[in-house]
């Protein structure tokens, strides 16, 4: 797991270290400032347009706040499970030749491109790769094919790298893929060749899950009792509780082998998982089918079996704490979470051993705003002008912040309607906000002063709102004071011979109207 997560966790290393790697991780465009000047509704938008003008801003705390929640993002993401590897999800087509051959009256009952083959162009030929399709419930469900190149795909369909051709004469993919079908259907196809080496350990092992349910086909028509009918029953359905708790087997699963349980120890509780993988098929198919099977009779059954505590709880692996708290839903006193030796509880505890490491070691100076513009030449005699309008403009910002924290007294209680308005007279008190700044007559300096007093200690509380409101209004003297700090600042370039490392390509730094450059058609 370590070395699964190591070119993720490099990736967000870098970007909290160097700003280019993060305006190449948001696909930052080339800004000639003339956009400066129009205004901006989002501390966001702030944020983005001033990426594109000074490499200083990347000191400043507004800076650091917005990468910091970047990374975390990042995180939870990665915590998830959501781990990016070489691949893409491609389109399955099934048997398109042999369908075509068909048509025509040519076809022999054998498959072109053989069985425990696929075609992809994503990838090299004679290649050993890996597939699975979501949900994947178990270790029967992972796919290890090769890739073989086959011209009459090429000649005859329209090909492209998000698309895989794969073969069901003689070969069982269908059930390997967890009940796939080709109505757009996707798998993730990938040439990791950790993961691969992995998959192959237990490949012959564990037995593919097979769905050998009886089922009736409904035959129903476009009425509003049948519309009805079927609402009623597909209104429960529980393919998220199946899948859920295949992944509580599994991990229970994984845990006792990894504690010197042998396979066949183990094979029950194997079965009781592939009968979870036959149910996710059910659930799936059941605006289609009738099934005789009680889903959640089946469930009940298998929770009962694995509750898997003395004290009547339900035992979980920690990373379902981490999910269900993530999902918006509260911790059940019910459950009690501890570590199993599981890969997503693997996973849990390198991530969070990385933020503290991470963290400590890319501390950077914080710069006040201001030191990014230049301080405009003043007249002496109307300095004293310049600090009266500059208090007056925080004065009534803090008013309107003040207003706002108003609004969300008690914000949790409320009725979604009442959220609504909140957050609309939210939006009107910033925009009254900005007018009645607006109103007063501003210059370069005013603006000057405002920016340094920013870092004010008793200013802090309306420094982020401060920011909102000056950007937030057509000003062409402050805009200007931003677009005099414009310099050049770099982005990310891939090349063969660059000297930075992310996710197994090279990279190189440029700045970003070199970049646009690169980008135009010749």
């Amino acid at each position: 797991m370590e070395r699964v997560l190591r070119p993720s966790l490099d990736y967000i290393a870098a970007i909290r270290r160097d700003p280019a790697v993060l305006r190449y991780n948001i696909q930052y465009p080339y800004d000639d400032g003339s956009g400066v000047y129009s205004s901006m509704d989002s501390r966001n938008e702030i944020i983005f347009r001033m990426l594109g003008i000074n490499d200083k801003f990347a000191q400043t705390k507004l800076y650091y706040d917005f990468r910091d929640d970047l990374i975390k993002g990042e995180i939870r993401n990665l915590k998830k499970g959501h781990v990016l590897v070489n691949g893409n999800y491609s389109t399955l087509m099934g048997n398109g030749m042999e369908m075509l051959m068909a048509s025509i009256g040519r076809f022999d009952g054998q498959s072109v491109i053989g069985v425990g083959n696929i075609h992809s162009k994503r990838f090299g030929y004679g290649q050993t790769l890996l597939a699975s399709r979501s949900p994947h419930v178990t270790v029967g469900n992972v796919l290890l094919v090769k890739n073989v190149d086959c011209p009459a795909y090429d000649t005859y369909f329209n090909m492209t790298t998000e698309i895989v051709c794969i073969n069901a004469i003689g070969e069982n993919i269908q059930q390997r893929l967890n009940g796939c079908d080709y109505d757009s259907d996707t798998m993730l196809i990938t040439d990791d060749a950790l993961l691969i080496e992995v998959a192959k350990r237990n490949y012959d092992t564990f037995l593919v899950p097979t769905n050998m349910t009886t089922s009736v086909k409904t035959e129903r028509r476009y009425t509003q009792g049948d519309k009805a009918d079927l609402d009623v029953k597909t209104s429960v359905n529980k393919i998220g509780e199946i899948i859920n708790l295949s992944q509580q087997l599994n991990s229970l699963m994984w845990d006792r082998l990894s504690r010197g349980a042998t396979v066949e120890s183990c094979m029950e509780l194997y079965y009781d998982i592939c009968k979870l993988a036959v149910l996710s098929n059910v659930e799936i198919d059941r605006a289609k089918r009738e099934f005789v099977i009680n889903s959640s009779t089946e469930i009940n059954l298998l929770k009962k079996k694995y509750k898997l505590s003395d004290d009547g709880k339900t035992v979980k692996p920690q990373f379902f704490k981490m999910i269900t708290t993530e999902n918006g839903f509260e911790l059940s006193d019910n459950v009690r979470y501890k570590m199993f030796n599981t890969s997503m509880d693997y996973l849990q505890k390198i991530i969070s051993r990385f933020n503290f490491r991470e963290g400590r070691e890319c501390k950077r100076r914080v710069i006040p705003f201001m030191e990014m513009v230049k301080e405009p030449e003043t007249s002496y005699a109307r300095q004293g002008y310049y600090y009266t309008q500059r208090d007056r403009i925080i004065n009534v910002i803090r008013a309107a912040k003040e207003e706002k924290r108003r609004l969300f007294d008690g914000y949790d209680t409320m009725s979604t309607e009442e959220k609504e308005n909140v957050w609309r007279r939210v939006g009107d008190i910033k925009a009254d906000c900005i007018a009645e700044v607006e109103k007063m007559s501003t210059s370069p300096a005013t603006m000057y002063l405002v920016l340094k007093d920013l870092d004010c200690p008793d200013n802090r509380d309306v420094s982020r709102f401060v920011f909102e409101v000056l950007f937030g209004r057509p000003d062409e003297a402050f805009f200007q004071m931003i677009l005099d700090s414009k310099e050049d600042v770099y982005t990310l370039q891939e090349c063969e011979d660059g000297d930075i490392n992310l996710y197994g390509f090279k990279f190189r730094k440029i700045t970003l109207l070199e970049a646009a450059n690169f980008a135009q058609p010749m």
